[in-house]
């Protein structure tokens, strides 16, 4: 459609004078009529065309035009103007000094307007009435509402309208049966899960291996100390205990023969040889890569060539420490050990990922195992790590192991390849 002055494609000039409304009159009071063809006697004109065949009349208010079947024409008056695009037929109804109400449809459309009020839409098929509060959306003098509808567009300073469709209802929830576990709930168990653990003779080991075996899962526990193992054997009968010295590869790959398929490995086994940068000797070098970082490497091939042999997949943990992230004063064979370890755990996520095999790592700080009590204990040893530690305490075992039994779980199947720490905000400062 052209400009402000042009006149409408298809109107001859004989219609175009009948189409010219006389002078408003003073607005009279009129009731609304919703979805009714005509609007009060001396309101509103309202025109319809319909397959290219028209109707026109006018008195004093606002004039509504209806296009169809490629049908054009406008009309102005002093007063607002709306121009609606349709293939289908259309009602509307329109009285003094109000906007037009317009409602667009398929299959048919109705128009009311008031004196002094906004617009009714009105959506037939799908279901839905929108009222808007009186003296909202009028125009005023020479301006137009703008309907959008079938690619068509009109711009001035109105109102734009949008028919919609509206949404089918949704489908009722599906019940959840009996004996079914919901899709979110947090539950663990690893009934029918063979998990091998190595350090298990203490601390995160043996607690490791004590939560598994409550979990459902059969336990295997490696430790180079059989005394630790028949105390772990006694408080837990069903776990079976393997003695083996895991710096010495030749052993290690005889003792995992008889273990059978694992489908869960912690590798917790590990050293902490402390001295100054300047006292680090050949030997705690040597014990602490074998321990922390070689026994790892032989015991997850064993384990991970055994998961892809078979197809089944698994997941690996393997137990490092903060002090991968974190130089510590005289831990200079631990922390590099254990930045080893790191690396290794991603690069293990990397390569087996593929074989559906997850690999992360727990990194812990302090835990108060046996061993962590009396070396942490004295308050000026304590003190100044518990100050870069923001919750102000150190790691029991059970925060190590709940980590761990996570990890292992299919409640962390889209976790692979990080390093979980576990130090109450430790390396965050």
């Amino acid at each position: 459609m052209g400009g402000g002055g042009g006149q409408p494609h298809g109107v001859r000039g004989r219609d175009r004078e009948r189409l010219l409304p006389e002078p408003l009159p003073e607005p009279l009071p009129s009731p609304l009529f919703l979805l009714h063809p005509a609007a009060s006697r001396s309101s509103s004109s309202s025109i319809i065309h319909n397959n290219s065949s028209s109707n026109s009349s006018s008195s004093s208010s606002s004039s509504s035009i209806i296009h169809n079947s490629s049908s054009s024409i406008s009309s102005s008056s002093n007063s607002s103007s709306s121009i609606i695009h349709n293939n289908s037929s259309s009602s509307i109804s329109s009285s003094s000094n109000s906007s037009s109400s317009i409602i667009h449809n398929n299959n048919s459309s109705s128009i009311s307007s008031s004196s002094n009020s906004s617009s009714s839409i009105i959506h037939n098929n799908s279901s839905s009435i929108i009222h808007n509060n009186s003296n909202n959306n009028s125009s005023s003098s020479n301006n137009s509402s703008n309907i959008h509808n079938n690619n068509n567009s009109s711009n001035n300073n109105s109102n734009n309208i949008h028919s919609s469709v509206a949404r089918p209802p949704r489908p009722a929830p599906k019940p959840i049966s009996s004996g079914t576990r919901p899709k979110g709930s947090m539950e663990i168990r690893f009934d029918g899960k063979h998990a091998l653990v190595t350090g298990a003779g203490k601390g995160i080991g043996r607690a490791t291996c004590i939560a598994l075996q409550r979990l459902g899962a059969t336990v295997t526990a490696l430790s180079r100390t059989q005394a630790d193992l028949d105390s772990l054997t006694h408080e837990c009968p069903a776990v079976r205990a393997v003695c083996v010295e895991l710096a010495d590869w030749g052993a290690v790959e005889a003792a995992l023969g008889p273990v059978g398929p694992v489908d869960l490995l912690v590798n917790n086994a590990g050293v902490a040889l402390l001295q100054p940068f300047l006292d680090v000797t050949a030997e705690a070098f040597q014990r602490s890569f074998d321990v922390n970082v070689k026994a790892v490497l032989q015991v997850s091939q064993a384990v991970a060539r055994g998961m892809v042999a078979r197809g089944s997949g698994g997941a690996i943990v393997n137990v490092s420490s903060q002090a991968s992230q974190r130089a510590l004063l005289n831990h200079t064979v631990y922390c590099a050990s254990k930045g080893a370890l790191d690396m290794l755990t991603k690069v293990m996520a990397l390569e087996l990922g593929p074989h559906k095999i997850r690999v992360n790592a727990v990194n812990p700080t302090v835990v108060m195992t046996d061993m962590g009590r009396e070396a942490w204990s004295p308050p000026e040893r304590a003190g100044p790590m518990l100050a870069r530690i923001p919750l102000a305490r150190f790691a029991e075992l059970e925060d190590v192991v709940n980590a761990v039994v996570f990890l292992l779980s299919e409640r962390s199947a889209m976790v692979n390849g990080v390093t979980l720490p576990v130090d109450g905000g430790f390396l965050a400062c």
